[in-house]
């Protein structure tokens, strides 16, 4: 367990994904819409592993390797809630804001300009061994930290106060509302390395 936030923010957050607790007597049908009593923790680890990763970035560790692990984590939950907030609607089984509320009716396409382009790049630079990572311009090299935390958080705000109080736990408004008062001290920018660039920035925070 992990307390993060502090004063009416301070709260317990479980950073082990959680496991499946529905009954083992009732099957899940492969067609069944997801259950949002089950989605729920995942929605929350997600928030909660975005946000937890913060303040390591601020203040990375020496080794490159262990920085670029972590940075990669954190692009990971990015892509995830990305696609969570913005779903192409391809696949019946993805856990998606109409999971929770049918009033939600943002889609890929109104992805925010900013997002999509992160979406796009962890894409080609992370999740598959592409071209791009080489190139790629140097100036389009980092990562906005700040813009990627405001424009998910925003839009993580923006999704609870449309979701019914019975369809989302009130710890999972919480990771919500914590995130959202942490977006103004997001560290600028951070860059992962391969072995031709090995520098680690000087202004990865602000």
């Amino acid at each position: 367990m992990a307390r993060v936030g502090g004063g009416s923010h301070d709260i317990q957050t479980s950073l082990i994904l959680p496991s499946t607790s529905r009954d083992p007597q009732m099957p899940i049908s492969p067609a069944a819409s997801p259950d949002p009593r089950l989605a729920d923790p995942h929605l929350r680890y997600e928030i909660d592993m975005f946000r937890e990763l913060l303040p390591i970035l601020h203040d990375p560790p020496p080794s490159l390797a262990i920085r670029n692990a972590l940075i990669e984590s954190f692009l990971l939950h990015t892509r995830i809630l990305i696609n969570f907030l913005y779903p192409s609607g391809s696949h019946t089984d993805d856990i998606v804001p109409t999971t929770f509320s049918s009033n939600w009716s943002e889609t890929r396409s109104s992805t925010p300009p900013s997002l999509k382009r992160v979406r796009e790049q962890a894409n080609k630079r992370l999740a598959h061994l592409t071209t791009l990572r080489y190139k790629v311009e140097p100036s389009q090299r980092p990562w906005p930290l700040q813009t990627i935390v405001t424009d998910i958080g925003t839009a993580l705000v923006r999704f609870a106060k449309q979701t019914p109080d019975d369809k989302l736990s009130p710890e999972t408004r919480t990771s919500i509302e914590v995130l959202s008062s942490w977006m103004p001290s997001t560290p600028r920018v951070v860059t992962t390395h391969a072995a031709a660039d090995t520098t680690w920035p000087s202004d990865h925070i602000d």
